[in-house]
């Protein structure tokens, strides 16, 4: 860049006082907010119905999978969605984030209850056979096909015995508990709302 490029920084843009949305600007953080709480309420106030794969065959006799979603994620989604875009209102609300880490810690609780230890089979030395743990651990899908077990046929090597829905107790425990704890979140971050007074009409946002 030469020097007939360069262009003295405008120090009113760079202060730091100023570095807020206009109040005129066409972005409104409560109306962000607002609609966001409205998709909350309107998504729970669906019924919760659980994920699950179903294997079939079509009528030409091809061989489908299909995959049914979980009508609870996407609630859990929206207050997760709505927690993040309240990040700096929480970041400044102490008793706020105490709240948030029982919920988290919690929820952590309840994927250790419930999720799958990957078994996979390994062939020994000895030419015996056994599961081990491969390192992973997941929340599978309703109707996922898991190995439990190890198939052994005289004369035949030893096969992973896999079963269709082995963990689909686990799977809709897991998330109907999940819904319950996404409550007790989308009622704090309410409560935050609340106090901020966002939606009132002087807002202290």
């Amino acid at each position: 860049m030469s020097d007939d490029d360069y262009v003295e920084p405008n120090e009113e843009l760079l202060d730091e006082e100023d570095a807020e949305y206009s109040k005129k600007s066409e972005y409104s953080k409560p109306m962000v907010i607002q609609t966001q709480v409205m998709r909350c309420n309107e998504l729970r106030s669906k019924e919760m119905n659980e994920g699950k794969t179903i294997r079939t065959f079509d009528k030409t006799g091809n061989y489908k999978i299909i995959d049914v979603p979980d009508t609870r994620q996407p609630y859990i989604g929206s207050v997760i969605a709505l927690k993040n875009n309240l990040s700096p209102e929480v970041y400044r609300d102490k008793k706020i984030q105490e709240e948030i880490e029982k919920i988290n810690n919690k929820i952590k609780e309840l994927f250790e209850k419930y999720k799958y230890r990957e078994l996979v089979l390994k062939n020994n030395k000895d030419r015996t056979y056994r599961l081990e743990y491969s390192g992973n651990e997941y929340l599978p899908k309703k109707g996922a096909v898991l190995t439990n077990n190890i198939n052994k046929i005289y004369g035949k090597p030893a096969e992973e015995n896999r079963v269709e829905g082995l963990w689909d107790s686990k799977v809709s425990a897991y998330w109907d508990a999940m819904v319950f704890l996404y409550d007790d979140l989308f009622s704090i971050i309410n409560l935050l709302i609340d106090k901020n007074e966002y939606f009132k009409e002087k807002s202290g946002w």
